[in-house]
């Protein structure tokens, strides 16, 4: 954690143009004559000073608190936070403010709430990606203990003692079922073998059946060839009654290794931001223009990258390709080079991202990782262009 790293994103609030902040600051800018960063500081002093000392302090804290999530979601969508991250928001404002009645009168208060709920979405702090990191390692333990207790569950027998005295008060009064008929002596098989040895025999009766009728030629009768056709019925269901144990077998040695099969990837494993526009504002013909993407690896697997584009005589990408450990996030510079705007040509201007799950130990990129994967996603992000 770095002041530098709060710094270079305070920056990108106030001067690169897909955050809205930058864009109504250079409108601001163009009205009034004055530098985005003396206005971004003239808006953020008074704003503190008066949530410090302001009679209306609450009500101007919460509005902002309100508006500008609201803002993101309906208004920009392409600039909000995960969802998630939202919602851990909402829940931490909801939780803050039903403390606003005990600290009304204490000076500060709603400066420092301001502030907290700031730190949520600021780099390098980025609160409710912590939060939401904890909750995840949370459920993966819930998980793992429960599955800890059930094979010793297992293990130890089929009911615990506390399960045993259970059902021992609750049989309490009621009634015993009638006992089952006893089983004929000559009988020392269980029932179901029996049933089984019956259904094989069956079975291989049928099948003799089938082996021994001899082929009739073609004047037979309708009934002939109805009664052969129930025969070789019977045949099918009998291949089918020996093939029924390997079948069920195969089934449950699949599903008991489900567990070990590797799921298809996650779209949200890899955050973009923006998640959908790029805006580049005019002039085009002049120089040429650089704004900034990121993105970043959610999961807790790596990822490799590739970047395309649809436009390469005007568009390139840098770094076009890498790889993001579980976490770790990268900045892509967009490039928009020189040219003569013309709406009819530039209207489909997009870069796609593709990306995979690779190795932990994958240092450098290979186009073998993307080649290799068959869990292969993509991210389009469409370049607009502000005339």
């Amino acid at each position: 954690m770095s002041s530098s790293e709060v710094q270079n994103h305070l920056n990108s609030l106030i001067y690169n143009e897909r955050h809205f902040t930058a864009r109504g600051l250079r409108y601001l800018k163009e009205t009034s004559g004055i530098e985005e960063f003396t206005l971004a500081l003239l808006i953020t002093l008074i704003t503190s000073f008066y949530l410090i000392i302001g009679e209306s302090a609450q009500f101007v804290a919460n509005t902002l608190l309100t508006i500008v999530p609201l803002l993101l979601t309906y208004f920009y969508p392409e600039e909000k936070p995960p969802n998630q991250q939202l919602l851990i928001y909402w829940g931490s404002f909801a939780l803050i403010t039903l403390l606003d009645p005990s600290y009304h009168d204490v000076k500060g208060y709603y400066f420092i709430k301001v502030l907290l709920l700031s730190l949520l979405f600021l780099r390098p702090f980025k609160g409710a990606e912590w939060i939401l990191e904890r909750l995840h390692q949370l459920q993966q333990h819930e998980l793992t203990d429960e599955v800890l207790s059930r094979s010793q569950h297992s293990q130890n027998g089929l009911f615990t003692k506390d399960e045993i005295r259970e059902m021992e008060r609750k049989s309490i009064g009621s009634k015993s079922p009638p006992p089952e008929p006893p089983e004929p002596s000559f009988s020392k098989e269980p029932r179901k073998e029996r049933a089984e040895l019956l259904t094989e025999s069956n079975a291989l009766k049928v099948v003799k059946g089938v082996r021994s009728t001899p082929v009739q030629p073609s004047f037979l009768s309708v009934s002939s060839h109805q009664q052969c056709d129930e025969i070789v019925e019977r045949g099918d269901i009998a291949k089918e009654y020996y093939n029924s144990k390997s079948t069920i077998g195969k089934t449950l040695q699949t599903s008991s290794n489900s567990m070990s099969i590797v799921k298809a990837m996650n779209p949200d494993d890899l955050y973009f931001e923006p998640s959908q526009n790029l805006i580049f504002n005019a002039p085009f013909n002049d120089h040429d223009t650089t704004y900034y993407m990121r993105i970043q690896n959610t999961s807790m697997q790596t990822i490799a990258f590739a970047v395309k584009s649809n436009a390469i005589q005007r568009l390139s990408v840098d770094p076009p390709s890498g790889v993001l450990k579980p976490k770790s996030a990268l900045n892509i510079a967009v490039t928009v080079k020189r040219f003569d705007y013309n709406n009819a040509e530039i209207f489909k201007d997009r870069i796609k991202f593709e990306y995979v799950y690779c190795p932990s130990g994958t240092k450098k990129f290979s186009h073998k990782l993307l080649q290799q994967s068959d869990f292969r996603r993509h991210k389009n992000i469409f370049i607009r262009y502000n005339p």
